[in-house]
């Protein structure tokens, strides 16, 4: 198994108390050009807000008051009825909401505009406590332009912890639909941390201490567990990315002082293939894209939520992996 160090390129600036998840957007007017949102996981009355920072990690706008936002996700290309369009989405924790902004950029501003959906956004509905408290959250988007939504929580029911929901914005108001509830819980912690594997087909989903789910995404069928022996702490953020044209899921093992990050082949994860280490502390939310080339990140970036200095590090990429 290889181990490669991985030093951060940049630390972004503080963006309130509780730096939590980071979620990579690109947009097509940025001349490549990248930006990063992220959460500052506290109640609206505490400083809650989901921020914007450009690639040097400087902060260029935040959305305040919302209500512990947990977890942050980038769609590209949703189709609307003016066009094609990026938003992100957001659970809110303390209000069971998921919360939906455009995304635009004129070459050199970025702006938000909130979009609310039918129902304000309501998430588990007839869930109460932890069960009605949504966490994690990701998704992709469809060939009909809609979205296909998944949201996780801090607690819920053995079967069918994970809400699956059909975002269309192409309606005259943004329209949420609940479609099924999917993923078994180990009942071991919680399950917070999603992704999409690249080719699309597969849900991820971290059953802290336990392992992570993998999830057909076409029925919803459980296609194994990632085995979480091999991790020390909390199985946290995961994303899916291309390196030296082998596709992986870096899987979040949440250490104090020094976070570390699993590498596995998606075609057979049954064990690790190596480790990335880092400089982050206690790391929670990541994402990842190959998409971003630029002189500094010039094979891709892994963004890591550094918990001491509630803000995000920027890690490169490297070219390749190891054989063997």
């Amino acid at each position: 198994m290889f181990s490669i160090p991985l030093k951060h390129i940049q630390r972004s600036e503080r963006i309130g108390s509780d730096a939590d998840d980071p979620a990579i957007w690109i947009p097509n007017t940025a001349g490549g050009r990248f930006f990063v949102l992220g959460t500052n996981k506290a109640s609206a009355a505490e400083g809650g807000s989901i921020v914007l920072l450009d690639d040097t990690g400087s902060l260029r706008l935040t959305i305040d008051k919302i209500d512990r936002p947990n977890n942050i996700h980038v769609l590209h290309g949703m189709r609307t009825n003016r066009g094609r369009t990026d938003i992100a989405i957001s659970t809110e924790r303390l209000t069971s909401r998921l919360r939906i902004w455009e995304l635009t950029h004129n070459g050199s501003v970025p702006a938000v505009k909130e979009l609310i959906p039918n129902d304000n956004g309501t998430l588990f509905r007839g869930e109460s406590g932890d069960a009605a408290a949504p966490m994690g959250v990701t998704g992709t988007v469809a060939r009909d332009g809609q979205a296909d939504i998944y949201v996780s929580r801090k607690s819920g029911p053995r079967q069918g912890y994970v809400h699956h929901l059909r975002l269309n914005l192409k309606t005259t108001r943004p329209t949420l639909t609940f479609v099924r509830a999917i993923v078994e819980f180990s009942g071991t912690k919680e399950m917070e941390a999603l992704a999409i594997s690249g080719d699309q087909k597969l849900l991820y989903a971290a059953d802290e201490r336990f392992g992570i789910h993998r999830i057909r995404l076409s029925d919803g069928m459980p296609l194994g567990i990632i085995p979480g022996k091999p991790f020390q702490g909390d199985q946290e953020g995961i994303a899916s990315v291309t390196i030296g044209g082998k596709r992986v899921v870096i899987c979040t093992d949440q250490i104090p002082s020094a976070s570390r990050y699993f590498v596995f082949d998606e075609r057979n994860p049954a064990a690790p293939m190596g480790v990335f280490t880092g400089q982050s502390d206690e790391t929670d939310g990541i994402d990842a894209s190959d998409q971003v080339r630029t002189a500094q990140f010039p094979n891709g970036i892994l963004i890591a939520m550094h918990s001491a200095g509630a803000c995000f590090d920027y890690y490169a990429l490297p070219d390749r992996l190891p054989r063997g």
